[in-house]
């Protein structure tokens, strides 16, 4: 399966999901549609249910889910079932609604686990962030086609509508073979003495980084949100303009962005958003400029978070722990916004100087945390790539440093200087070794590699290298 094919099958068979989450039970519009039309006692709290169960069983994966290797028949299972529940949720009465919604928010996460192997295993390090720009891009795609047609349809026909991206989501399992034969395997992530590498001790540092970053995302459903609804008039026709224009930018420029430059981005939008609320937030143009700096700074960390993870779990082979553990905690948190925003909203006009000091502490912590994930991230990596070169090199493998080349961007050559430098990367040397072999200067080495990396679309030698493993996983 060539690698453009495989990468938007792994691109539309979350988007799609993404697009019924946020159209149908994630507080969407078909659920909205649904409940006013059916005045049931209890209908307000199944997206309360839904989302509580998507959050808990987002960690029960991380904790019980194991297996890489299962990751087909966990897309397969959860994703049955959640077409059969969307098909009879139209005949049931109110407290079996309550038990599907609640079911379905747990298979849900259990098909964004199984999701979460091909995404980290199978897309290199210079793709992730182009990727995940796809995937949202086009979930928003589907949820503004499903919300406009709200507008239009009734209930019945709603719920039919939005059974139409699950089924897409098969299909695209299901008819294109070639995915589901994909063996992904974890890179040896083994010490010397055969045990496992642990998971980074900054997970429980990032997992309340994300807390904090996404608790702000509550608050904005219950502070700000209600005011834009309030004084915009165009606001339901502007709301997700700006959010997806952002992200259309950065999948244009994705090859040129390092991922941790998404958070700095984001917390600085998510900041200004905050000072404009407090002190322009009482007419129109304020709102108007807040909104946009919100809906902008959670395109840009959202993006952060789904990359952080991807990368993680392609160092350490363990996506469903690392994606179970930190959308756990961000689907907690924005829930916990959610009230906690409520609370404050009823202090009255104090609530504006809180939010600013919430936005604060949100860039205080970025700022903190950021540079020393990464440094870890960087140093991490290495470690697992000298492991995994440690019985049989990357570049001893001929066909492998043929294939990389095949990898370069149209119309790109190396220089037989570059072929050297790229060849004893592949190697797992370090600069400093490389520089020594060929006989050159350390900034002279800089320099090649400022050459080289672009050509292959990278920013980084830890790119490079992903490619590079990507490449003999599946040549293996």
């Amino acid at each position: 399966m060539n690698e453009y094919k495989y990468q938007s099958a792994i691109i539309l068979s979350l988007a799609f999901h993404f697009g019924w989450l946020l159209s149908f039970p994630f507080y969407g519009p078909v659920l909205q549609v649904f409940t006013v039309k059916n005045s049931v006692d209890g209908l307000s709290n199944l997206p309360l249910i839904f989302v509580f169960c998507h959050a808990v069983f987002f960690i029960f994966g991380g904790i019980f889910l194991r297996d890489i290797y299962i990751w087909k028949k966990v897309m397969l299972t959860s994703l049955t079932v959640i077409i059969l529940f969307n098909i009879v949720f139209i005949f049931l009465d109110s407290t079996i609604l309550l038990i599907f919604m609640g079911i379905m928010g747990a298979l849900s996460s259990v098909y964004i686990l199984g999701w979460s192997c091909l995404y980290s295993m199978c897309i290199p390090f210079n793709n992730k962030i182009k990727t995940m720009a796809a995937i949202i891009i086009i979930s928003n795609a589907v949820f503004v086609l499903i919300n406009w047609l709200s507008t239009y349809l009734s209930s019945i026909q709603l719920l039919t509508v939005a059974i139409l991206p699950l089924i897409a989501s098969m299909v695209i399992l299901v008819k294109i073979p070639e995915l589901l034969k994909l063996e992904i395997k974890p890179a040896k992530n083994t010490k010397k003495d055969d045990s496992p590498l642990p998971l980074p001790k900054t997970l429980i540092i990032f997992c309340i980084f994300v807390a904090g970053l996404f608790l702000n995302g509550g608050f904005m459903y219950n502070i700000m949100l209600p005011s834009f609804e309030g004084e915009l008039p165009f606001f339901k026709n502007y709301t997700y303009l700006p959010y997806i224009l952002v992200l259309l930018i950065i999948f244009k420029l994705s090859s040129k962005i390092k991922y941790y430059l998404l958070v700095y981005m984001g917390v600085t939008l998510l900041g200004m958003s905050f000072v404009s609320f407090a002190l322009l937030g009482d007419n129109i143009v304020g709102l108007f400029l807040t909104h946009t700096l919100v809906e902008s700074s959670f395109a840009f960390l959202d993006l952060f978070v789904w990359v952080a993870l991807g990368n993680l779990a392609f160092i350490y082979g363990a996506p469903y722990q690392l994606f179970g553990y930190v959308l756990g905690v961000m689907v907690s948190s924005i829930f916990a916004g959610n009230i906690i925003g409520s609370q404050i909203f009823q202090i009255g006009e104090t609530h504006r100087l809180i939010m600013a000091v919430f936005a604060a502490t949100a860039i205080f912590l970025t700022h903190l945390v950021i540079p020393w994930l990464n440094k870890r991230i960087n140093s991490d990596f290495t470690t697992m790539v000298a492991v995994t070169m440690e019985d049989e090199t990357l570049a001893e493998e001929k066909d492998i440093f043929d294939i990389l080349l095949g990898q370069l961007l149209p119309g790109e050559n190396l220089t037989p200087r570059e072929k050297e430098v790229t060849k004893l990367i592949l190697k797992g040397l370090k600069n400093k070794e490389i520089a020594e072999q060929l006989f050159i200067s350390d900034n002279t080495l800089k320099s090649h590699l400022r050459n080289i990396y672009p050509k292959f679309g990278v920013t980084q030698k830890r790119e490079l290298l992903s490619i590079a493993l990507n490449i003999k996983k599946y040549k293996n």
